[in-house]
């Protein structure tokens, strides 16, 4: 079955926006993520109740000093009644895949937590992220949260009727790529 996920961004990936990404992200420059986090917020679907923050590698979290959708997400928490979920955990290590074409950019492997709160279940999930290039990034984030389930969860009483799956959306800082700033859709697999 094909569901819908639309992907919003605020900027597109060029020029002054590219700069405030970069430099939040390589930089630390928080007054940038707050300019990002501000004109992302104004882009999020209204029905939005749950924020979860696409993870940066482990080894670039240590190397750079943040993780740009955590803090993007923690920004945007402060002016809107959301929540903010970790339910992914990523890589400890990711190759760098700037630049690299679309045929070589896999999805990431992510994994969703073993006991994810019931909100992931029962809300808009907003996948936070800082660039949205090919979407090869947010649809392993989008395959780890469709696809989880296990014995424990469905034992605690919280898992739902298997074919109940939250809604999805991705807003992002930017879009590179052929994607202009607004609103795209894209399919999905649902489980």
């Amino acid at each position: 079955m094909v569901g819908d996920v639309v992907a919003s961004a605020a900027f597109h990936h060029s020029g002054a926006a590219a700069k405030l990404v970069h430099n939040f992200k390589y930089r630390r420059c928080m007054a940038s993520g707050v300019v990002i986090a501000t004109a992302m917020a104004a882009h999020m679907r209204p029905e939005a109740t749950v924020l979860v923050p696409v993870p940066r590698a482990l080894s670039r979290r240590i190397l750079h000093g943040i993780d740009p959708a955590r803090a993007i997400a923690r920004m945007i928490a402060r002016h809107r009644d959301v929540e903010i979920v970790d339910v992914l955990s990523g890589p400890v290590v990711w190759r760098r895949r700037a630049g690299a074409p679309q045929h070589a950019r896999k999805p990431v492997a992510f994994r969703a937590r073993p006991l994810r709160p019931r909100s992931i279940d029962e809300g808009h999930l907003v996948l936070i992220d800082d660039v949205l290039t090919t979407g090869s990034t947010v649809a392993g984030a989008i395959a780890a949260i469709t696809s989880f389930d296990s014995p424990s969860w469905r034992r605690s009483g919280a898992a739902r009727a298997i074919d109940a799956r939250p809604t999805i959306s991705v807003l992002t800082a930017t879009s590179a790529g052929t994607m202009d700033p607004g609103a795209r859709t894209f399919p999905r697999e649902v489980a």
